[in-house]
């Protein structure tokens, strides 16, 4: 039906091409950095981070955790006003605490916008869209908050400047708050996944041959049937040179 809509003629009809999109979301619990305390000249690349498993999640080491650097103004703004190139504005005095839900169950789909193969397709992510992925990151957002509480941080963190004290209101609340300030990791994957002939939304085998087609195979992050905990391009790398082996 996708494909017709935009007049492209069906040459196979697999239904999950598209379906399954994965990704890690994120978000940013910050606070301003108090006045008197030294700051880095340059921003860091992630310092300290660490994994834990959610209170009752049977995904070992489903979230993240890492922490980000103090910043001045003094950066050069061409170099280092954003972070890692997800646009967060990193010219003021703050720190962060990233927050990455490692092991997400809710997915969503890629679909065209265009038959023109240089135009964007849309991309629903679909975060946070099953309760139980919500759950686990009120828990990581509320250790966030536990952690900037301990002593040996007094010195360097202010103000909470988000989520603001409404967001922390109740668990509705926070679910508005991270739905609205959930974006990507950059890790969209699983929108063509592997799996047998029997699972109707499988679109490759293991080899990255496409059911129901001769001389042609899928080789990237797409045929991931589920997200790893980590970022993706060490997976993908390995994905392209076990499948250059089995074409050899």
């Amino acid at each position: 039906e996708h494909l017709s809509s935009l007049d492209i003629p069906v040459v196979l009809d697999l239904p999950g091409v598209g379906q399954n999109l994965r990704d890690h979301p994120k978000l940013y619990v910050t606070w301003s950095v108090k006045e008197g305390c030294p700051v880095e000249e340059r921003a860091a690349r992630g310092g300290v981070a660490f994994r834990f498993t959610g209170t009752g999640s049977h995904l070992r080491n489903d979230l993240g955790i890492s922490f980000g650097a103090f910043v001045t103004p003094r950066l050069h703004p061409s170099e280092y006003t954003t972070y890692q190139g997800d646009g967060s504005d990193l010219s003021d005095r703050r720190v962060e605490m990233m927050v990455g839900l490692l092991l997400p169950v809710s997915s969503g789909q890629l679909t065209l916008t265009s038959t023109d193969p240089t135009v964007q397709p849309h991309l629903d992510y679909n975060y946070l869209s099953e309760s139980f992925d919500r759950e686990r990151m009120r828990e990581a957002v509320r250790l966030c908050l536990k952690l900037a509480e301990n002593p040996r941080l007094a010195d360097v963190i202010g103000e909470r400047m988000e989520p603001t004290d409404t967001d922390l209101a109740s668990d509705d609340a926070l679910d508005r708050w991270m739905m609205r300030e959930a974006h990507t990791y950059s890790h969209i994957s699983c929108t063509c996944k592997m799996g047998p002939v029997s699972d109707p939304m499988a679109v490759t085998d293991q080899y990255g041959k496409v059911h129901g087609l001769e001389g042609l195979r899928i080789v990237d992050a797409s045929i991931m049937p589920d997200l790893v905990r980590a970022p993706i391009n060490p997976t993908v790398l390995m994905i392209g040179e076990r499948i250059a082996d089995v074409i050899s």
